[in-house]
């Protein structure tokens, strides 16, 4: 067995658009921070012994805009969460920041963030409505 070693993979600033409010709602500019961190191969000599963070920013920017619209900004951060972690199984712990940029001139950004460790997820059974890895990006990186 190879030895392991924690690694944080950060994904910083990346731009999408999501429905936050009501159902009619239009999509929301939203910027979002992600970390994630968990043990990987100290010395990784290929890609698939890393996190792959091409497939977390091709999540975030091109399917997930197309999710159904939620009323809490915090469901969105509980269902990046699930998908992030339905993804890999040796990513132990996740950090989602989400702001919002669309608000008043001068108002700045208004954001939440969390950091949730796998297990203490797992063990609230919060169920994510995007949890399972979306059979689109799968055909469109194949």
């Amino acid at each position: 067995m190879a030895l392991r070693s924690k690694w944080t993979l950060r994904i910083d600033g990346i731009q999408t658009r999501l429905r936050i409010g009501s159902e009619s709602s239009e999509p929301r500019s939203v910027q979002v921070n992600l970390k994630v961190s968990g043990l990987l191969d100290t010395k990784p000599l290929l890609p698939e012994q890393c996190f792959d963070h091409e497939v977390m920013r091709r999540w975030i920017t091109e399917i997930w805009p197309h999710s159904d619209a939620t009323r809490l900004l915090e469901s969105r951060v509980n269902e990046l969460a699930g998908w992030v972690f339905s993804t890999d199984r040796r990513i132990l712990e996740v950090s989602i920041a989400l702001s919002l940029d669309d608000g008043p001139a001068g108002t700045g950004r208004i954001g939440i963030e969390r950091e949730i460790p796998r297990r203490q997820f797992e063990m609230l059974a919060i169920p994510p409505r995007s949890a399972r890895r979306d059979r689109r990006l799968e055909t469109a990186t194949a």
